[in-house]
Formats: structure tokens, sequence, C-alpha cells
């Protein structure tokens, strides 16, 4: 008895479908979208900006000398001034220099000071080394030490 019945129920549901899908197409609703609004006020003449950064003059150049750096303490010309040869332009600050100089020579007395160590073991070993209480090599090395302390 279904076999007989399956055709119709076939039928039926596809015309259900079909018909369901007929009907008045409805739009769908406008989009409402807000506004911003605000009101138009004078402002005040006066303003105040703040601005992180550094800086320069228009006429700032930064200068590189070779061998020599350093900060200008004093600075002899201006713009557009005429200058010589041999003219002093500009003065260093001289404490970076000063401290150079003391430095240089507070080596130059350690390798005074190394000098005179190393002929004096120099020396000693010499002297027991024609004794034959030293080596040829300890010999050899200190005469080494001695011409590279000099």
């Amino acid at each position: 008895m279904f076999k007989n019945q399956l055709p119709y129920a076939v039928v039926v549901t596809a015309l259900c479908v079909i018909l369901s899908g007929c009907g008045k197409k409805e739009e769908p609703p406008p989009i409402l979208r807000s506004i911003r609004t605000m009101k138009v006020e004078e402002t005040p003449t006066v303003q105040i900006r703040k601005f992180s950064g550094i800086v320069y003059a228009v006429n700032y150049s930064f200068l590189s000398f070779e061998d020599v750096s350093g900060r200008l303490t004093e600075l002899k010309v201006d713009i557009g001034d005429e200058v010589k040869k041999g003219q002093v332009l500009a003065v260093l600050d001289k404490q970076k220099y000063s401290l150079d100089v003391k430095n240089a020579e507070a080596q130059l007395k350690k390798a005074e000071a190394n000098l005179v160590k190393a002929e004096s073991d120099y020396d000693r070993e010499k002297i027991l080394f024609e004794k034959g209480a030293s080596f040829q090599q300890r010999l050899d090395t200190r005469k080494y030490q001695y011409e590279a302390a000099k």
C-alpha cells in the first residue's frame, strides 16, 4: 500500500518546496547611520604647544677635523669674515687634552721604570750566567726583555 503512495508523496513535497519560494520579496530595512554633531565655537588665540626634540639654529653645522675632536669654547670668527692663513678660528676645550697629556706622561714614566727594571734584571742574570749559576735561555730572555723595554 505504501509503495503506490510513494510517488505521490514525492510530487506533493516537491510542489510544497517550489510554491514556498514564490511570494512577495521583502526588502531589508534601511540601515540607519548615526551622525556625530559638534558645536562650533571660537578658539582661544593663544595656544601653547609642546614638542620634544632638539632645536638647532639655522646657521649651525657639524664640523669634523682630522685627528682632533672636542668641544668649542671660543669662536673667533663670524659668518662672512675674511680669514688669513694661520689665523686661529676657534679654540677647543683644553681639559680633554690636558688629561691626555697627563696620561701620556704617566705611561712614559712607567716605560722608563720598566726599562730600569729590565736593565737591572739583565745585568743580574748576566752575572749569574758568568758564575755558572744560570742558563743561556734565561739570559737570552732577560736580554730580549731589556731590548724590548728600550
